[in-house]
């Protein structure tokens, strides 16, 4: 009798099939945990954006107070051209962009310009400008939006308007806020 329980030997780990199956069923569980997670993440980025918008709107406005007129676009840009963090090739956005690209907007008014939490590619993010004499701005975030849909060019995280012509940018993308008091905020041409 003491012979048999000799002949059973205890195995000690696992054998390499066994590790594969069990690596395997992590990986897909995993892959559909994730899914959702990115989605929510895009969804935080779209959501910081609005807030930047809303915070920019707010420094631009506390320039307009102290100064009687809102802030010309930095990086050196024309007043018909888009300013911004990031370069552009696209028509009616300056080519090369700078880190002061809201011109005077200092610490009195905002810690410092945002910056797109995920994007910092060329022809994508943060652009300003305002009208010749300052009575005007508008703030887009071209194309960034990730996970938002925007349905209606009256909000004020909306569309621009495709039917816009000459000041649009180069495509619908685009999104933007601007303090014209005699329309809703959104998107309407200028």
């Amino acid at each position: 009798m003491y012979s048999f329980y000799k002949k059973i030997t205890h195995r000690q780990g696992f054998t390499i099939i066994e590790l594969l199956v069990v690596i395997a069923i992590v990986g897909i569980l995993a892959s559909v945990a994730l899914g959702p997670f990115a989605k929510s993440q895009a969804t935080a980025r779209d959501r910081a954006r609005q807030s930047d918008l809303k915070n920019l709107s707010l420094a631009v406005t506390l320039y307009k107070e102290a100064n009687d007129r809102y802030p010309e676009a930095g990086c050196n840009a024309s007043a018909s051209d888009w300013a911004g963090p990031n370069n552009s090739s696209d028509p009616g956005f300056h080519s090369t962009g700078c880190t002061n690209w809201i011109k005077d907007l200092d610490s009195r008014f905002i810690g410092e310009l945002p910056k797109d939490p995920r994007f910092n590619d060329a022809g994508k993010g943060y652009y300003y400008r305002t009208n010749a004499n300052g009575t005007e701005y508008k703030i887009i975030l071209k194309d960034v939006v990730e996970q938002i849909t925007i349905t209606s060019d009256t909000d004020d995280f909306a569309r621009y308007d495709s039917s816009c012509s000459g000041s649009s940018p180069a495509n619908d993308y685009a999104v933007y806020y601007d303090n014209n008091p005699s329309q809703n905020n959104g998107a309407e041409c200028w």
